[in-house]
């Protein structure tokens, strides 16, 4: 799985910029203060560590909603955005299987339909432009709704749900008041493949099992910037690299003068 798609709208410097990736290595090259690392930043709000709607992370503050100035008669006068919005679309591959394992794990999550249609589906053609469309259901307003229960995994819930997908998408959308006070929300959404429509999903709760990302700096600081947990990109790391090697004697041998 990979990320074939980066969607932002009034995010720091950015107004709006559609990026569209391949598969394998991808180089952002640019003059310096051009908005690169912000472009970084906006992929690991959606795909990072921390969920972007936990409302005790400041991943999100009044100075990330894009301005600009404008003149207004004989003077200039600044605007900031009231709402940001950052769109990260990913690609399975054909034959590339689910993590089921990790999945289950996770906690469910409910697909918006109704009562006529079964499963409702957005059109591409719309998204993620009219990403409005999307944020204006809620699972109390929409019609008809399905819940995704992993506690019921022999009845091969997500599978039926999933095994057929190979296009995922995360939209996430911060809006300002008046008084600075930031509101989070975030949709996840599902498809067959680019040729069809979405399937709009509440929360996003399967996020980081999907793929996940890392911004790595200099290295300087072992034990915060390498940390074994279930939910850091190092740990899930270890995990990929040591599984079914645990009992490995060779393996025991290095942990054992690591520690």
């Amino acid at each position: 799985m990979f990320v074939s798609r980066l969607y932002i709208n009034n995010y720091r410097s950015i107004e709006h910029l559609d990026l569209r990736f391949a598969k394998g290595k991808n180089v952002i090259i640019g003059r310096n203060n051009c908005g690169k690392s912000n472009i970084i930043k906006a992929l690991h709000i959606v795909l990072g560590e921390t969920s972007p709607t936990y409302h005790k992370s400041e991943n999100i503050t009044t100075g990330d909603f894009h301005s600009w100035k404008e003149k207004q008669g004989e003077e200039v006068v600044s605007r900031t955005a009231d709402e940001l919005f950052i769109w990260c679309e990913l690609t399975r591959e054909q034959g590339e299987p689910l993590d089921y394992d990790e999945l289950y794990k996770c906690f469910g999550f409910s697909v918006a339909g109704d009562k006529y249609k079964d499963r409702m589906r957005f059109r591409a053609s719309i998204l993620p432009d009219n990403y409005g469309d999307i944020f204006d259901l809620t699972e109390d307003t929409v019609e008809w709704r399905h819940y995704i229960n992993p506690k019921l995994r022999h009845q091969g819930t997500f599978e039926t749900w999933l095994d057929d997908k190979y296009s995922f998408a995360f939209a996430f959308k911060a809006t300002r008041d008046k008084n600075d006070q930031i509101e989070k929300d975030i949709r996840f959404l599902f498809r067959e493949s680019t040729k069809h429509d979405w399937l709009l999903g509440f929360k996003a709760s399967i996020r980081t099992e999907l793929l996940q990302s890392a911004i790595i700096p200099s290295f300087r600081d072992p034990q915060s910037q390498l940390r074994l947990s279930s939910w850091t990109w190092y740990g899930k790391l270890m995990q990929h690299l040591t599984a079914g090697h645990m009992r490995s004697p060779e393996l025991q041998t290095a942990l054992n003068s690591v520690k």
